[in-house]
């Protein structure tokens, strides 16, 4: 959204991210990954998921259709409404069809990091460091990627977080 208000000609005075892994990834994180889930699903898992994967992206490729409902609800619990599945829809959409035409975001990001989220071979919240131009403010908060955003995790990332947007609306005023 950042790149796209940019493009428009606005301002972003802040653009916070709440344990978000950076969408680009270096040929060595690819390579990396890839062997993690060899390893963690063995060979015949992985081969099947990944020729999914290659046919699911040559469709996408040449029709531009977006995920399945199925495939969606095959992500959400079954108690999921209406509003959940649309979201989460549009999510995977930006995903798959988004890519910014600059690489690099010329601002500085600031990084919620949840303490307690998994640490594996696909974090790749820290690559948000080479991707920000004007840098990468990091501050680590308690609670996974969901939690955070919960009682009681949620006072601790309001603590954190206050301070930046007043920072960026001082400069902003």
């Amino acid at each position: 959204m950042a790149q796209q208000l940019l493009e428009q000609g606005q301002k972003v005075a802040f653009l916070g991210l709440l344990n978000t892994n950076c969408p680009l990834y270096s040929v060595a994180k690819r390579l990396g990954c890839h062997w993690g889930h060899l390893k963690e699903r063995g060979l015949s898992t992985y081969s099947a998921g990944l020729m999914s994967g290659v046919k699911r992206r040559l469709k996408l490729g040449s029709s531009r259709e977006g995920i399945t409902q199925s495939e969606i609800q095959s992500l959400l619990p079954e108690q999921a409404d209406d509003a959940l599945m649309q979201t989460v829809s549009a999510i995977l959409e930006a995903e798959q069809n988004y890519a910014p035409r600059n690489k690099r975001y010329p601002g500085k990001v600031t990084l919620f990091w949840a303490n307690d989220a998994p640490r594996d071979f696909e974090d790749n919240r820290l690559a948000w460091r080479k991707v920000a131009a004007g840098g990468c403010e990091i501050h680590v908060v308690p609670g996974t990627h969901t939690k955070m955003r919960e009682e009681p995790y949620v006072q601790k990332l309001v603590e954190k977080l206050r301070p930046c947007l007043e920072k960026a609306h001082a400069l902003v005023v």
